[in-house]
């Protein structure tokens, strides 16, 4: 590939990434307003141009521009990049380029043999992993996550592809890379890892087959197990009304006595089941609250910190389905934690929209 094939966005990526600035360059981008040196400022009009032009359009792959971050959606990613307001960074602007498709893996590997940091080389060759994933080339990927760029952090790469695994639902072949994800790195994006495919083999074959899973001694590691099994069942909440997921932990042979599934996580899954058959912020209580509560507000605070700290927020995941001022009474007075307490001081109709969201501890 000669540099007359090139596009000219790519021929500015290449001349972008091998730019030095200057000692006084890189002092003014380091405080706003961030100037983008002028050397590179084609390139940076060139990129912003191409993924506003992007954004909003399928695919919408993973993408990342740093070595340990999550992977997350383009459709996220590139608007932040397209922002000239929040600073340009060349290598970032190349890494989400490519994602979207809008420079080639062939131009990407030019990019990472002509940059002039050996970060940038390892955050660039992630990227590639992750276009050829996108691009169903999975032994190109490999190829890449084998490559010397990523140092002595080539688990890096391989992780990529676990998790390519892992959203198919792909048991066998997540687990034939096993030992190139060096489990002892950066454990929690392992353990992100193994929730993802616990996940998706759940939503795949049945919360069966995903328990069985959480039994491997690779996934239900001491310390996480209950979490685990609560990511199993998890998609079964989003399907079954709170009785018959009731009915289904009481009575089901796998469930009964499952130690992997603590009292705590059981009332999850209900309060789980609630949120995805109420509307958000309703009017009136849903039929199922006052049961679902009682048996909240009956779990022991005194037991440990750690159900204190979970009867807690499973009562704060039920103040999106509070539909009565008595209710939300009754929720207040059982919480414990005092900050718990101040944020809930009116009912969720009367709150802002951005209040009913937030993320829980799978390990309820």
């Amino acid at each position: 590939m000669t540099m007359d094939s090139l596009s000219l966005l790519e021929r500015l990526a290449i001349d972008a990434i091998g730019y030095s600035p200057s000692d006084e360059e890189i002092e003014a981008v380091s405080r706003p307003p961030y100037p983008t040196p002028t050397s590179v400022v084609p390139f940076q009009e060139a990129a912003i141009a191409a993924l506003q032009t992007r954004i909003g359009c399928d695919p919408d792959p993973l993408c990342t521009t740093r070595l340990y971050e999550p992977a997350g959606r383009f459709s996220v990613r590139a608007p932040h990049d397209a922002d000239s307001r929040l600073g340009f960074n060349v290598s970032d602007a190349i890494c989400i380029l490519l994602a979207g498709g809008l420079i080639s893996v062939a131009t990407a590997q030019r990019v990472v043999c002509a940059s002039a940091s050996e970060q940038a080389r390892s955050f660039l060759q992630r990227a590639i992993v992750h276009r050829l994933l996108a691009d169903g080339d999975l032994l190109g990927a490999m190829e890449a996550a084998a490559s010397p760029n990523f140092d002595q952090e080539q688990w890096v790469g391989w992780r990529a592809i676990g998790e390519y695994h892992a959203a198919r639902a792909d048991a066998p072949a997540f687990f034939s890379l096993w030992p190139k994800y060096e489990s002892r790195q950066q454990r929690n994006w392992v353990e992100n890892m193994r929730r993802q495919l616990v996940d998706a083999v759940s939503r795949t074959y049945g919360w069966r087959d995903a328990l069985t899973l959480t039994r491997d001694k690779r996934i239900g590691v001491k310390g996480n197990i209950h979490g685990m099994a609560y990511v199993a069942l998890r998609p079964l909440a989003k399907q079954a009304t709170v009785p018959e997921l009731d009915h289904l932990l009481a009575t089901s042979p796998e469930l009964i006595q499952l130690d992997a599934l603590s009292d705590l996580a059981r009332l999850q899954l209900l309060v789980d089941a609630m949120r995805a058959s109420t509307p958000r912020a309703p009017a009136d209580d849903p039929p199922d609250l006052d049961a679902v509560l009682s048996r909240i507000i009956a779990v022991d605070p005194t037991s440990s910190k750690q159900q204190s700290q979970h009867r807690d927020w499973l009562l704060m995941d039920c103040w999106p389905l509070v539909g009565n001022a008595a209710t939300l009474k009754r929720v207040r007075g059982a919480i414990r934690a005092p900050s718990y307490k101040r944020e809930l001081s009116m009912l969720a109709k009367d709150a802002a929209p951005d209040a009913l969201t937030g993320e829980k501890p799978v390990d309820a």
